[in-house]
């Protein structure tokens, strides 16, 4: 039994020395391709965060220890106050996902960088078959996207049309008690309308998504400042909230249209292969 040991010792150290050198060429296959080029904040990032979870397996680590020692912060850095080290894991997580849809998607090592952590993780690479079987599910996904964006669709024009017929016609109440209760049902569907997010999801490419949701906030924020603007200018104008309120109503009608005009629904198409396997 004891002269199993020193070949067994052998055997499981030369396993991990081989594993290890794997993971790290996995690594620089990352730092030089395409996808990381010029990132090189990003490609230091990399290689500190494999080199700690390849010599430091099992311990977590830190934004200050990241911050001082990959970034070169000062001692006082405070992670509360700067977001830098969770904006640059961020863009690595977005860097890593790019790489394996695109140029690695055949690498026998996969490199991930979980939500929550800073710790790496290797995994094994698909294997030919499976790869084609996750693009062609996530095709037939894609596609059977507007299967979902239709009642989406009719929910947002639904709550927009309410929301004008609300706003609207408010200010010509007599009663106090019922222009606000219209007032307040108009502000509910006008949140209810915010399924515009997952309409987004539904028909715009995954690529995509992220900054046209990005625009779409900074349009609502920049409507949110020129709106009381505006309506101010009106009642000057005007000396009344009326044509405010009328406006705003007009406004949102527009909207709706516009919903209806430009989100069109497409007959869904299934991958043959897919089709098939039902």
């Amino acid at each position: 039994m004891w002269t199993l040991l020193p070949s067994c010792y052998i055997d499981v150290t030369g396993l991990f020395v081989t594993e290890r050198a794997q993971n790290l060429g996995q690594i620089e296959r990352l730092v030089s391709s395409q996808t990381l080029h010029g990132s090189e904040s990003l490609c230091k990032l990399l290689r500190y965060l494999a080199k700690h979870v390849l010599d430091h397996p099992g311990v977590s680590l830190k934004e200050y220890q990241i911050a001082t020692e990959v970034f070169g912060r000062q001692p006082d850095f405070e992670p509360q106050l700067d977001s830098m080290v969770r904006v640059q894991a961020g863009r690595l997580r977005t860097k890593l996902a790019e790489y394996y849809a695109s140029e690695g998607t055949a690498d026998p090592i996969w490199v991930e960088l979980p939500k929550g952590t800073y710790v790496l993780s290797f995994h094994p690479g698909a294997t030919p078959a499976v790869r084609n079987h996750g693009g062609m599910l996530g095709e037939a996904r894609h596609e059977s996207a507007p299967l979902q964006q239709t009642p989406r669709k009719w929910m947002i024009v639904g709550c927009l049309v309410v929301v004008a017929a609300c706003f609207g016609p408010s200010p010509f109440v007599h009663s106090p008690a019922l222009a606000l209760a219209l007032v307040c049902v108009a502000t509910f569907f006008l949140l209810a309308s915010y399924q515009y997010l997952a309409l987004i999801v539904a028909i715009v490419p995954a690529r995509y998504t992220g900054r046209l949701a990005g625009v779409i906030q900074m349009c609502s924020a920049l409507a949110g400042i020129l709106a009381p603007i505006v309506t101010g200018w009106i009642v000057d104008v005007t000396g009344s909230f009326t044509p405010a309120f009328v406006v705003a109503g007009g406004i949102t009608l527009v909207g709706a249209a516009c919903t209806l005009a430009l989100v069109r629904d497409r007959s869904p198409r299934v991958a043959p292969e897919l089709a098939a396997d039902r």
